[in-house]
């Protein structure tokens, strides 16, 4: 996570604690790693965290289940996602894991809690290197005193634990504790299968970006993408251009041959590559591209519904609309059935100035962008976000921000 997150994080705490909000961190993993942030806040100061998480931008995702909180922003370059476990964590005593003074786990209780995650079955790995930074401050007596009332092999632990042989820590649940595990375990996969339901209808959010030649549109898709990736949405990518069929693959053949009968082709280039435009002068052709196209980005849409239900983020780059600019289809058609076509999540349209555009695809003339900035204009009605590529690090901002809202 950005230092200046971090620090943002912290100021948040502080307020939290002139403000007598009952929390505290279950790790400082999320400060090296920029993971989620799990917290524990007491019941009664749910009211009061609400409040001020907005204050600082947070945007309360959801009640789902009943026993924790999620809250998330995005601040430079970061998602910050914010897990927050109602009252105790499970299974857990207030004794052990409670409120206190701090916002910080003492040695003793944040290496009891680690120790405690791995015998959930969380991969030693995960914790090995924040152990080893704790040890030398850790209470051991106390330690074991914590451990034995969830272990049966508690001493072994502890012993393992002072020579250091982390690889070789196997909590071993009392049956007691196995037991109540037993219950949270039943819990939780309940809710999980409740929430994969409601995902069928609330899906993850489709994000399409579109502009014409060098407006960033790719490279402000992928940013997303990294951004998406440093956090806890596993996002899915793909290039959603019309220049190859994806569903309706025979009419790839019939498109390359009419393209290498097409007498009036005319060669830019594009990014250091060559770009054939071809222009058929058929108002026929320009009739029926259309409604193809239609029935093939349909087709994808129902492609990437899955895709919507594995993944947390679908960031597409191009989509039907940019049909629009293209010499033979019409744009008449093309406008009419692209209010026919679900639209995505959120459709963000990147653009900037014909100098700046010309400047950055020196292959490709002024007339030809001029001409897509036009074009893309016919189809201002559906987009719900206008980005202009001047500074990257605002464009992302700018569309981080609004998918944010949409979550």
């Amino acid at each position: 996570m950005e230092k200046s997150n971090v620090e943002f994080i912290l100021d948040m705490a502080e307020e939290l604690r002139r403000e007598n909000v009952r929390f505290f961190f279950l790790d400082e993993r999320w400060i090296d790693e920029g993971r989620d942030i799990d917290l524990c806040l007491h019941r009664e100061d749910t009211e009061k965290f609400d409040k001020i998480a907005r204050k600082m931008g947070f945007r309360f995702l959801s009640k789902f289940p009943p026993w924790k909180r999620f809250y998330v922003t995005y601040r430079s370059g970061d998602i910050i996602l914010l897990d927050v476990h109602l009252g105790k964590y499970e299974g857990v005593s207030q004794e052990i894991l409670g409120f206190g003074e701090s916002y910080w786990l003492d040695p003793t209780r944040q290496v009891f809690y680690y120790i405690y995650r791995i015998g959930l079955g969380e991969p030693i790995t995960k914790y090995e290197k924040y152990m080893k930074m704790h040890l030398p401050r850790v209470d051991f007596n106390r330690l074991e005193g914590y451990l034995r009332v969830y272990f049966r092999n508690s001493k072994e632990l502890v012993d393992k634990l002072k020579g250091e042989r982390f690889n070789e820590l196997k909590p071993e649940h009392r049956l007691k504790h196995t037991l109540t595990r037993g219950l949270y375990f039943g819990r939780n996969t309940l809710f999980k299968t409740l929430r994969w339901f409601w995902r069928l209808f609330h899906p993850a959010p489709h994000v399409v970006f579109l502009g014409p030649n060098g407006s960033g549109k790719t490279t402000l898709a992928k940013a997303v993408v990294e951004v998406a990736k440093k956090g806890k949405f596993k996002p899915y990518y793909e290039y959603g251009g019309r220049y190859t069929f994806r569903c309706l693959k025979p009419l790839n053949w019939a498109r390359n041959k009419a393209k290498k009968e097409a007498k009036n082709v005319e060669t830019a280039v594009d990014g250091g590559r060559k770009k054939e435009i071809v222009r058929y002068n058929s108002r026929a052709i320009r009739l029926v591209i259309p409604f193809i196209y239609y029935i093939e980005y349909l087709l994808r849409t129902l492609c990437i519904y899955p895709k919507r239900l594995k993944y947390k983020l679908v960031v597409t780059d191009r989509w039907f609309y940019d049909l629009i600019t293209s010499p033979n289809a019409s744009k008449g058609l093309t406008r009419t059935l692209s209010k026919l076509l679900p639209k995505p999540t959120l459709v963000v349209y990147v653009y900037n100035d014909p100098d700046v555009l010309v400047e950055r695809r020196k292959g490709l003339s002024r007339e030809l962008i001029e001409n897509q900035l036009r074009d893309f204009e016919l189809m201002s009605n559906v987009f719900d976000l206008r980005v202009k590529s001047d500074s990257k690090e605002r464009a992302l901002e700018e569309v981080m921000n609004a998918i944010i809202e949409r979550l």
